[in-house]
């Protein structure tokens, strides 16, 4: 459809989607969050709601689905557990007083890693949000940094490898921590975007280079934990570290800007020799997190490991801390 046979409404969602083209854009009309395009097919069929059209008269109908707005956070975990990202379009002035089209605009874009609403969490799991930052070193070869966040916990934390074994210790550790999305830096070296695009589990984003350089990375966490500088929080001269820490903070802003980070109040750093570590394949064979076979559970107590049966606490929130 050419530009000048578009709607101001239709022209409005298209500039809108293009900031967003590996969403699927939740637009606030009314009472509902609408879809169009190649969105309202795949979500019509993710959803199994009726998919319909919009100018039915028009040589060329634009294809439509909808839901209503009070009941959009049960669609949207729908979509975030077929593995699809949600833009959420909200209308950010009244429509009694806008003069003409209601400016509207994304105030959350929903991705694994960023949920904050108990509705999207896995009662009994985290659900972290990690980075990976990979810089060359004259004396180690290279600097492999690792950052996750917890939000729901407020769980933050950073670690550093270094030397020939550094991919084998942060593939380790990504496999412990079982991050729901990793972010990574364009422009990395092949070698490390094949080691990086091998890990399997979390939804793999790659991100722009700047929130990863340390001094770019710097200034942020500086200015989240209100600090002159980064020896007060125990992280100086983990480089590589403190790029990841500043990307993680950087993506969850810039995907959440509506939600406040106020309880992240510590910045924990953890060493690779400070306590015994087990290998993936290690906690896979001993059923420590998650059973081998997906029969080995009951309805009473759920997957049968080693955390099922020490875990006692009634709450998800206590689970997860």
């Amino acid at each position: 459809m050419s530009e000048t046979t578009l709607s101001p409404l239709m022209r409005q969602f298209r500039d809108i989607k293009q900031g967003y083209p590996d969403a699927i854009l939740f637009f606030r009309v009314g009472d509902f969050y609408e879809m169009f395009y190649e969105d309202a097919v795949e979500a019509s069929r993710l959803l199994s709601i009726a998919l319909t059209s919009r100018d039915k008269n028009s040589p060329h109908p634009i294809p439509l689905c909808g839901v209503p707005y009070h009941s959009a956070t049960g669609y949207i975990a729908k979509l975030l557990g077929a593995g699809r990202l949600v833009a959420l379009c909200e209308q950010v002035e009244d429509p009694k007083s806008a003069k003409g089209l209601v400016k509207r605009e994304v105030v959350r874009l929903y991705t694994p890693g960023t949920l904050v609403d108990t509705e999207f969490l896995i009662p009994g799991e985290l659900n972290c949000l990690a980075a990976i930052a990979v810089l060359p070193d004259a004396d180690f070869g290279e600097r492999i940094g690792l950052a996750s966040l917890e939000v729901s916990t407020g769980e933050f934390w950073l670690m550093e490898f270094r030397g020939s074994q550094a991919v084998s210790h942060a593939l380790n550790e990504l496999s412990r921590l079982d991050p729901r999305e990793l972010i990574f830096p364009t422009g990395l070296d092949s070698r490390s975007v094949q080691w990086i695009r091998q890990i399997a589990g979390p939804r793999l984003c790659e991100r722009p280079a700047a929130p990863f350089e340390p001094q770019r990375a710097t200034q942020i966490l500086t200015s989240h934990f209100h600090c002159n500088s980064l020896e007060s929080l125990g992280c100086h001269g983990l480089p590589a570290a403190i790029g990841a820490a500043g990307a993680v903070l950087d993506y969850f802003r810039e995907t959440q800007p509506t939600v406040p980070l106020d309880h992240i109040r510590r910045l924990s750093i953890r060493g690779n020799n400070e306590t015994m570590h087990l290998d993936g394949t290690t906690i896979r064979n001993l059923e420590l997190l998650k059973p081998l076979s997906a029969k080995e559970q009951t309805d009473a107590t759920g997957p049968l490991t080693l955390l099922t049966v020490l875990d006692h606490t009634v709450t998800a929130m206590g689970c997860r801390l």
